[in-house]
């Protein structure tokens, strides 16, 4: 089974090393990525990917909004949070299933999304 992955950070530099990072894996595909929260709920609507990887601080609508709102929709990704400062429960409440820190992105970004995105195989 082949992960969808659709990364939402602002930083454009964070967006393309990950990509790049998580795209040399045969399982992962990412699929977007998403600048603020209003184009993440965009392409998580269009895309459907199975994991998200969410910025919690982001330009117009944050990632805890974003998050709440993709939560609500048919069929939603699992969303994992991420951001330098501590907002796991932030995250959780609003529809997180995880949380990690940036500055543990690498070691833990591949780890976290197979492990959440086998939650709920969403494809019929």
């Amino acid at each position: 089974m082949r992960i969808t992955v659709l990364i939402a950070d602002d930083n454009r530099e964070v967006r393309d090393f990950l990509a790049f990072f998580l795209g040399r894996e045969a399982d992962l595909e990412v699929v977007g990525q998403a600048a603020d929260g209003a184009e993440a709920l965009s392409l998580i609507q269009t895309l459907k990917p199975d994991v998200v990887l969410m910025d919690v601080e982001m330009p117009n609508v944050n990632g805890v909004e974003a998050t709440l709102q993709a939560a609500s929709l048919p069929c939603p990704p699992q969303i994992i949070g991420m951001s330098v400062l501590d907002h796991a429960d932030t995250m959780q409440a609003a529809g997180a299933c995880a949380f990690m820190y940036k500055d543990g992105l690498f070691r833990n970004a591949k780890r976290l999304i197979r492990r959440h995105a086998r939650r709920v195989d969403r494809r019929e």
